[in-house]
């Protein structure tokens, strides 16, 4: 059976794992056309168990499908995930930005992909953001 979505595990499932499209993902702003990685186990985040062998299917940089029975698109990178474990992006909301886009790089690599900065200039933080977007 072919997944379509994420639907199967959590609804909120497409913001999953984006801690590991960072470890697979290319550092720039273009994406391979699709990547698959395959077997890791899935922590949803939500408290419930974890999921071994599960796929990933990432297209232009998106989540498209997430499950155990997922059909990989013809033109797809694969990596085998084996041993390894898929979470939602973690967060950190009481930082003190320095060191501008390198910084957020920075957590990018620890799987953080959420921050809030609320004591810095907004200028710096919205013009950062609008550089990394």
């Amino acid at each position: 059976m072919a997944s379509t979505g994420c639907t199967r595990y959590h609804p909120g499932m497409h913001r999953l794992a984006c801690a590991a499209l960072l470890v697979v993902a290319p550092a720039s702003s273009t994406f391979a056309q699709s990547l698959v990685v395959s077997n890791v186990t899935l922590i949803d985040g939500t408290g419930a168990l974890a999921v071994p062998g599960v796929s990933l299917v990432i297209e232009e940089g998106r989540f498209t499908a997430i499950g155990a029975d997922v059909d990989p698109p013809s033109d797809a990178s694969l990596i085998d995930g084996t041993g390894k474990f898929a979470i939602p992006g973690l967060m950190d909301m009481h930082v003190h930005l320095r060191g501008g886009v390198q910084a957020l790089h920075g957590y990018l690599y620890s799987g953080v992909t959420a921050i809030y900065d609320a004591g810095n200039d907004p200028d710096v933080i919205f013009g950062l953001r609008e550089r990394e977007r």
